[in-house]
């Protein structure tokens, strides 16, 4: 720590890196340290062998056998990994605490002596989360009660103070928190109540007790001159979190059926085309661009228009991956009165409803994040790494599915009688010859078809991820995901098939299947951001995957673009009018102008393996093109010129630069216009698509206009269907940098 910078922020987050990174949990470093002297004992070459593998099972396997080899001799089960602490051990390590929910609230109380609002608010969230006696409870509810006061999150503040008064409270503790909430009170104009409470305060505490009585005193005269005016008053919180739904997906079937033609389609899915739930009916199909090439596309079998959605889907899995005081970890709500999670103290929720449905056994993604195998006190172990964002998605992947439907997987039985098996042990080339017929985000064949880019990695991924499958499937054993170790089954070494499906699976297989699940996270994850009012900007809070959004490829000239809504339900919608039979792209990084088309593909090629050869790299489009004049397709003859006084130099035309000339003088200072406004509507963004719709299809890409007006257009969708909140103390994004 900066000796010359210790503050409550800097004292906060040290004590939560100590308690909550993933690197200073005990677990993960003597899992590190086991691995790191079984590897070599497999001689000089083992990372030559280790490479040459081909499956996912093979490569854990690898791995477990030398951990056997070198920890496990004489032991049984899972006492082979050499992890010696017993699971009630390792939960009771990771659990709540009053002695650790005190420091929080020492630091609480330095924040408040700051005025640092956000280092107070992450201190008395903590301090509520770790709490175990109710004595201890009540005192940090009250401290989180005044810092939210402070905030003017009224309402909360009202919440907090009123739970603090059900558990043990000394009398001056019970006196303060009446003061508390008699400010609250008043400040929302509810002046009855704001009085009721000053008058309890004033009955506990005394002229000794300095500033607090005298506040009493003063806020109860207060109250009596404002009732006095007879005023009608109208409460209006400052603070907002705004969440809206995704559009539904039926409406959008109904709505293509009805503009559909038969001019406007290519033809019809066959019998051996999947079919896409997340997807209006007929509008996507998938086609084998071969191995060489990029592997399964998604075409359009229709002609649509800009703006027009394409899909809507639910997350399969996410993860609120840092920020954990801020969110609720069921339905990522912005949320500064965290319920406790009941079993451990790392996450929290915005009711009790949401904590209930986040621990209900359900496979489908129904509303939410789940939190059944990452609770107890395991979370941050279970992370392994926190500078890999998609890690703890990839565990979340697996740990929702039902143990025997992850065996009929495996194993092609059951209802997955007639599949082709699982890619972490049979390979990509083998499952993903063909997509299963129903692409069904809420079924596990959907996000098993994903792709891992394993035969690409040479970079030392593939080795770390390897270890972190391991350790995470003791992690979730430990949890209690039920699965048999080493000795304890004869098939802990052998392959799956459908002859020799086990009662209890075997834990090789549960770390094969959460190795494939890592790499498939590491380049197939989309970031969840929040958009925060005035001041604007944008912050990423959850990583979520989503099985159908996720075959799309990649152009930094994409056509398509994602937006999150509400608890991580995510649309694809168009950002140019696209032919029927035309592949559809999203940008995986910022646009082609941000960056060279060097850049760019060093970039790409790092983190998704592949050599990009999109229309801007292939061109060597960059910032300097956009800043070129812009080149117009003639309305009257097609040819194509660059924009002039003159109009066409062919057949003299002057229509399309006066269609340009509308939409960059009246069109655009129109939506900005609108950007103003507090809110916008479905009406703003209907102008901004079929204003655009008139005037791209005569400016020839790349367009500077056109990408000025994305961006607003992006801006008013966000705006309507963004997560969103308006945070009156937060100055700019530098003073959220907290991440706890």
């Amino acid at each position: 720590m900066d000796l010359e910078r210790i503050d409550a922020e800097s004292l906060v987050q040290t004590i939560t890196d100590s308690l909550e990174s993933a690197m200073h949990q005990p677990l993960v470093i003597q899992f590190k340290c086991i691995v790191s002297k079984a590897l070599p004992s497999l001689g000089a070459n083992w990372k030559q062998k280790f490479y040459q593998f081909q499956t996912d099972f093979q490569r854990v396997t690898y791995l477990l056998k030398a951990i056997e080899s070198s920890t496990g001799k004489y032991k049984r089960g899972v006492d082979k990994l050499g992890l010696n602490t017993t699971r009630e051990e390792i939960l009771r390590g990771n659990g709540k605490s009053d002695e650790i929910s005190k420091r929080y609230l020492t630091y609480g109380n330095l924040a408040i002596m700051e005025s640092d609002r956000n280092a107070g608010l992450a201190a008395s969230t903590k301090a509520v989360f770790y709490a175990t006696s109710p004595k201890q409870l009540a005192r940090a509810l009250a401290q989180r009660s005044r810092i939210l006061y402070q905030n003017e999150l009224h309402g909360e503040a009202i919440g907090e103070g009123l739970k603090a008064l059900k558990l043990p409270c000394s009398q001056f503790e019970i006196g303060n928190i009446h003061v508390t909430l008699g400010h609250c009170y008043f400040e929302k104009k509810m002046f009855p109540e704001s009085k009721s409470h000053y008058i309890q305060a004033l009955k506990i505490l005394t002229r000794d007790n300095g500033q607090n009585y005298l506040d009493a005193d003063a806020g109860l005269k207060r109250c009596i001159s404002e009732e006095g005016k007879n005023e009608s008053h109208q409460y209006e919180p400052k603070w907002k979190c705004l969440r809206s739904k995704a559009p539904d997906l039926k409406d959008i079937e109904r709505e293509a059926a009805a503009s559909i033609t038969e001019a406007k389609m290519t033809d019809t899915l066959n019998a051996e085309e999947p079919k896409f739930l997340s997807a209006p009916s007929n509008t996507l199909r998938m086609k084998y661009a071969g191995s060489e090439g990029y592997g399964w596309t998604m075409q359009l079998t229709r002609n649509v228009n800009i703006g027009d959605i394409l899909i809507v889907e639910k997350p399969w899995a996410m993860s609120l991956w840092k920020e954990r005081t801020k969110y609720c970890y069921y339905c990522c709500k912005r949320c500064h009165n965290l319920v406790p999670c009941s079993n451990c103290p790392h996450v929290g929720f915005c009711s009790e409803e949401c904590e209930k449905s986040s621990k209900e056994p359900l496979e489908l993604p129904e509303d939410g994040n789940k939190h059944i195998y990452d609770c107890k006190g395991l979370c941050p172990a279970i992370i392994f790494d926190d500078d890999i964002e998609s890690m703890h998605t990839a565990y979340n992947c697996l740990a929702k599915v039902p143990p025997n439907r992850l065996l009929d997987y495996i194993c092609s039985t059951g209802s997955y009688a007639s599949g082709r098996g699982h890619q972490a042990f049979k390979g990509s080339e083998e499952v993903r010859r063909a997509p299963p017929s129903v692409f069904d985000p809420s079924d596990y064949s959907s996000i098993s078809f994903l792709t891992t880019c394993s035969d690409q990695r040479r970079d030392g991924t593939l080795e770390y991820f390897t270890k972190a499958a391991v350790f995470m499937t003791f992690c979730l054993y430990l949890e209690g995901y039920p699965m048999e170790w080493f000795d304890e089954t004869d098939l802990f070494y052998s392959d799956p098939s459908s002859s020799n499906r086990p009662e209890i699976i075997p834990a090789s297989w549960i770390a094969a299947c959460l190795l494939y699940h890592i790499q498939a996270m590491d380049v197939n994850y989309f970031g969840i951001n929040e958009n925060f009012l005035n001041p604007s900007y944008s912050k990423e809070l959850a990583a979520a995957v989503y099985p159908t959004i996720s075959l799309i490829n990649h152009s930094c000239n994409p056509n398509v673009a994602i937006k999150c809504t509400d608890k991580g339900v995510a649309f694809i919608h168009a950002l140019r009018p696209i032919q029927a039979g035309s592949e559809i792209f999203l940008s995986y990084k910022p646009p082609f102008y941000f960056n060279s088309t060097q850049e760019r593909r060093d970039l790409l090629q790092s983190q998704y393996y592949f050599d990009c050869e999109c229309e801007a790299c292939s061109n060597d489009w960059s910032r300097n093109t956009v800043n070129s004049p812009e080149k117009l397709i003639c309305q009257s003859c097609q040819k194509v010129f660059i924009e002039n006084m003159d109009g066409c130099p062919v057949c003299k035309s002057r229509g399309s630069m006066l269609i340009l000339r509308h939409f960059r003088e009246e069109v655009i200072p129109c939506l900005r216009r609108i950007l103003l406004k507090a809110t916008c509507s479905l009406e703003d963004l209907k102008y901004a698509t079929t204003s655009a719709d008139k005037a791209l299809q005569f400016i020839q890409q790349p367009s500077s206009v056109y990408y000025l007006w994305k961006d607003l257009y992006t801006d008013i969708l966000s705006s309507i269907y963004g997560n969103r909140t308006l945070e009156p103390w937060v100055e700019d994004g530098s003073s959220e940098s907290s991440s706890v």
